[in-house]
Protein backbone atom coordinates (compact mmCIF):
# COMPACT_ATOMS: atom_id res chain seq x y z
CA UNK A 1 0.00 0.00 0.00
CA UNK A 2 1.08 3.65 0.09
CA UNK A 3 0.13 6.90 1.03
CA UNK A 4 -2.59 9.08 -1.01
CA UNK A 5 -1.08 12.12 -2.79
CA UNK A 6 -3.28 13.98 -0.42
CA UNK A 7 -2.14 12.38 2.63
CA UNK A 8 1.76 13.33 1.53
CA UNK A 9 0.75 16.82 0.68
CA UNK A 10 -0.67 17.22 4.46
CA UNK A 11 2.60 15.42 5.84
CA UNK A 12 4.41 17.73 4.08
CA UNK A 13 3.10 20.34 5.03
CA UNK A 14 3.13 19.83 8.73
CA UNK A 15 7.18 18.90 8.33
CA UNK A 16 7.53 22.24 6.83
CA UNK A 17 8.96 20.42 3.28
CA UNK A 18 11.71 19.27 5.61
CA UNK A 19 12.82 16.04 7.10
CA UNK A 20 11.32 15.18 10.07
CA UNK A 21 13.74 12.19 11.89
CA UNK A 22 14.69 13.10 15.21
CA UNK A 23 16.52 9.26 15.37
CA UNK A 24 19.44 9.17 17.56
CA UNK A 25 20.41 6.34 15.83
CA UNK A 26 20.70 8.63 12.56
CA UNK A 27 23.34 10.24 14.24
CA UNK A 28 20.45 13.74 14.79
CA UNK A 29 20.77 16.22 17.88
CA UNK A 30 17.41 17.52 17.12
CA UNK A 31 15.55 16.93 13.91
CA UNK A 32 17.38 16.23 10.83
CA UNK A 33 15.32 19.42 8.56
CA UNK A 34 17.31 18.04 5.20
CA UNK A 35 15.25 18.84 2.06
CA UNK A 36 17.05 15.85 -0.08
CA UNK A 37 14.53 13.53 -1.74
CA UNK A 38 11.98 13.83 0.53
CA UNK A 39 9.55 10.53 1.04
CA UNK A 40 6.63 9.45 2.92
CA UNK A 41 7.55 6.94 5.60
CA UNK A 42 5.27 4.52 7.49
CA UNK A 43 6.09 5.26 11.31
CA UNK A 44 4.46 1.65 11.90
CA UNK A 45 4.85 -0.80 8.47
CA UNK A 46 1.63 -1.97 6.67
CA UNK A 47 3.30 -5.14 7.31
CA UNK A 48 2.86 -4.94 11.24
CA UNK A 49 -0.71 -3.54 11.05
CA UNK A 50 0.21 0.22 9.80
CA UNK A 51 -2.16 2.30 8.36
CA UNK A 52 -1.71 4.70 4.96
CA UNK A 53 -3.13 7.41 7.56
CA UNK A 54 -1.62 11.02 8.49
CA UNK A 55 -0.78 10.07 11.47
CA UNK A 56 1.55 7.12 10.50
CA UNK A 57 3.10 9.26 7.42
CA UNK A 58 6.50 10.73 8.49
CA UNK A 59 8.39 12.74 5.78
CA UNK A 60 12.19 11.85 5.66
CA UNK A 61 14.76 12.66 3.49
CA UNK A 62 16.35 9.99 1.48
CA UNK A 63 19.50 9.41 3.44
CA UNK A 64 17.24 9.03 6.80
CA UNK A 65 14.77 7.05 4.93
CA UNK A 66 17.33 4.32 3.83
CA UNK A 67 18.61 4.22 7.49
CA UNK A 68 15.03 2.81 8.48
CA UNK A 69 14.68 -0.99 9.21
CA UNK A 70 12.05 -1.06 7.20
CA UNK A 71 13.54 0.63 3.84
CA UNK A 72 12.43 -0.58 0.72
CA UNK A 73 10.45 -3.57 2.25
Amino acid sequence: MAFSQSIIAQALLRAGNKCECKRTSHSHKGRCSSTYKLQAHHIVAVSSGGKDILSNCEILCFTCHKKTSTFGG
